[in-house]
């Protein structure tokens, strides 16, 4: 059998090893993500000097817009500017190692784009690797979260912030996939990790991530034209409401406004107005810490060292120039993927599945984004690198190599 020669933009045959090692490891990054940062993050920061050094050798092809490099360059340059003239220049310049990874998002753009003998390079490979990496995370979390209720801890105390946005990306990948056809609900992997992170996210008990995977759910709906995911979420979402704890915990909603509970309320109508100012251009990145914001309002929660919102956090710290920045990077991000998925919707829908999957979870993560910092977490910061990776690689193979078949060659001309 007679397979492929090498094709544009894959590397040099010298370089086939260090490749072989940069997607290996942008897969372990992938699988050991959603489980715990410990197994993903040495993957993607030795993904990311891989892409480095790829990169100053000239033996990857990266293929970015100019004008988003331009926007993440200005947002950086906000970032250094306030960590500068911030409160502590120290501790700003400690925590910016994690702006690294941007290179593991540019690594999969290229990396995973290599094709090979493989119709669409390596991404479907790693989108694979997430879900199975928080299906994983939601059945240790079945085991879990019973034995600390029945050791005493509160139903609601169980959860936490990071695992359940972590089941909404993975649940966007995978209906994606289901309503793309790439896969089918009858098969085994599917299934089950459909079933797993389902229960994953609902057992955590956190509202704002249930009402983002509901706006996640929408946006995909509007882009492949389909309302039947939506459809199928509301009916299990009635259905769950059956569910005593369900419902305490949306009745408690109504609290998150009050003055008299404070909370986010008081982080956003009182602290954050009066701190942006005071600092308009920035405190510095990660320079904010719990005893800055006690003399600002005497409700606020312990150990808390954020306003609980994108916006405000990164306006906070890198200035009102580096919040506009950051919002045209996410706006960016989120209109690009969201217009490859409707081109390659009529050209590959199976195909289409990735840019879909992808612009549904960037929009869940930014719902909920205004109401929980998470581009400052450590694991969504890279869950949103590898979002991003595979929009571009996306974007890149769409691009290069389009899926829909090639036009009809026009007729011969007659010969006189």
């Amino acid at each position: 059998m007679n397979l492929p020669g090498p094709r544009a933009g894959d590397p040099s045959p010298e370089m086939v090893p260090c490749l072989h090692v940069l997607q290996a490891s942008l897969l372990l990054f992938a699988f050991g993500l959603p489980i715990s940062i410990a197994a993903g993050q040495p993957m993607a920061y030795l993904a990311s000097v891989l892409t480095l050094w790829a990169m100053l050798r000239g033996t990857l092809t990266l293929s970015v817009p100019r004008g988003l490099l331009v926007v993440i360059g200005l947002f950086l340059s906000c970032v250094l500017v306030a960590s500068i003239l911030g409160w502590n220049p120290a501790r700003s310049f400690r925590k910016m190692d994690r702006f690294i990874l941007l290179l593991s998002m540019l690594g999969i753009a290229a990396a995973m784009a290599v094709k090979g003998t493989r119709r669409w390079g390596w991404g479907p490979y790693l989108i694979n690797a997430f879900i199975a990496g928080c299906a994983i995370k939601a059945a240790l979390d079945l085991v879990r979260i019973p034995l600390e209720i029945s050791s005493g801890v509160g139903l609601y105390d169980t959860g936490n912030m990071r695992e359940p946005q972590m089941y909404l990306v993975g649940l966007c990948l995978l209906i994606a996939g289901l309503a793309t056809g790439r896969w089918r609900f009858k098969e085994p992997f599917t299934a089950t990790a459909m079933i797993l992170i389902g229960l994953g996210l609902l057992l955590h008990f956190k509202r704002g991530t249930w009402i983002s995977f509901a706006l996640a759910l929408a946006w995909m709906s509007l882009l492949i034209r389909n309302r039947k995911p939506m459809v199928v979420f509301l009916g299990l979402a009635l259905a769950s409401l059956g569910i005593p704890a369900v419902r305490a915990r949306l009745a408690l909603l109504r609290f998150e406004w009050s003055g008299d509970l404070g909370g986010r309320y008081a982080l956003w109508t009182d602290v954050a107005p009066r701190l942006l100012s005071e600092h308009p251009l920035g405190v510095g990145w990660k320079a904010v810490r719990h005893e800055d914001l006690i003399p600002y309002t005497h409700q606020l929660q312990p150990g808390l060292e954020h306003l609980h919102s994108n916006v405000l956090q990164v306006a906070l710290e890198t200035g009102w120039l580096g919040s506009v920045c950051w919002a045209i990077w996410m706006g960016w991000m989120v209109l690009l993927v969201s217009r490859n998925a409707m081109r390659l919707r009529w050209q590959n829908p199976v195909a289409a599945s990735i840019p879909i999957g992808v612009a549904g979870a960037l929009v869940g993560l930014l719902a909920n984004g205004m109401v929980e910092y998470n581009f400052g977490d450590s694991e969504m910061f890279m869950a949103m690198m590898l979002l991003m990776g595979l929009g571009l690689f996306a974007e890149r193979l769409s691009a290069s190599d389009p899926l829909s078949p090639p036009p009809a060659p026009p007729p011969p001309t007659p010969v006189s």
